[in-house]
């Protein structure tokens, strides 16, 4: 199901179910819609329109989804392997090559290219917007090929975060050098495992235990605050002023004040 909150009332407004028991990525949103990415097993990502609260369709996607200007970035399976797409987002056709093979569970966009992490080989491969070539291939340091690894843009860097440890990695997008920093308190959640990290007022915001979400300052390397949260894990967002808390094992999303 896909829940629509009115953040006047903090009531649920609109219910659609998108056809799918449960998604392991964050959705993205752009164009208009709602990319909703598959689970295991699952071949589709769903897209919602944003204004009418429809399904418009879906795309073949295996891997959370990346937004760049003009193109909805996601890997599939064609043929037999796994191959780099791009989709028109008003169409939902493949639009550009569809040669380029890159076994990316998740993709970022950033200024001048798209950047595929692959979970498996601890690595984040640069790639050609045009033309979909790698143009260059690093390896995450202290990445484990079992976690998931989740990567958000934000103060000419991205940064990466798996479950394993509280290691938060910082790519510098213009040296392509890394640094690590320790986030204490982490333990690792017992429920869902998505520990995708968020960009927004200037910070990032992501949990590090069952009870709790901090926000973590870029330009000190800290975290700056710390809000509570509901057991199992669960992914965070931030607006209307608050951030916004999903809880695995309570079935609940939690509405808090953002400390300034």
């Amino acid at each position: 199901m896909l829940y629509r909150i009115d953040p006047g009332t903090n009531q649920v407004a609109e219910t659609l179910d998108i056809g799918q028991v449960s998604s392991c990525a964050m959705p993205s949103v752009g164009f208009g819609r709602i990319w909703i990415p598959p689970c295991e097993g699952g071949l589709e990502a769903v897209v919602v329109d944003t204004s009418s609260d429809a399904i418009t369709g879906s795309i073949n996607a295996q891997s959370a989804v990346a937004l760049s200007t003009d193109a909805v970035w996601a890997s599939a399976d064609v043929n037999g392997q796994r191959r780099v797409l791009t989709y028109d987002p008003r169409t939902l056709q493949v639009v550009g090559p569809t040669t380029a093979i890159g076994p990316y569970d998740s993709y970022v966009n950033a200024p001048g290219a798209v950047w595929g992490i692959s979970s498996p080989t601890g690595s984040i491969s640069r790639l050609d917007p045009t033309t979909h070539a790698l143009v260059e291939r690093l390896t995450i340091p202290g990445s484990d090929p079992d976690e998931a690894l989740h990567a958000a843009v934000l103060d000419g860097a991205i940064w990466i975060k798996g479950y394993e440890s509280g290691a938060l990695v910082r790519m510098d997008l213009t040296t392509h050098r890394f640094s690590i920093y320790q986030v204490p308190g982490y333990a690792q959640t017992d429920g869902y495992y998505d520990l995708a990290l968020t960009a927004a007022l200037g910070s990032l915001w992501f949990r590090i235990s069952d009870t709790t979400v901090v926000r973590f300052d870029p330009t000190l390397g800290k975290v700056t605050a710390t809000y509570p949260a509901g057991r199992g894990g669960g992914a965070v967002a931030v607006d209307f002023g608050s951030l916004w808390v999903a809880n695995f094992d309570l079935d609940s999303v939690w509405r808090e004040p953002i400390q300034k």
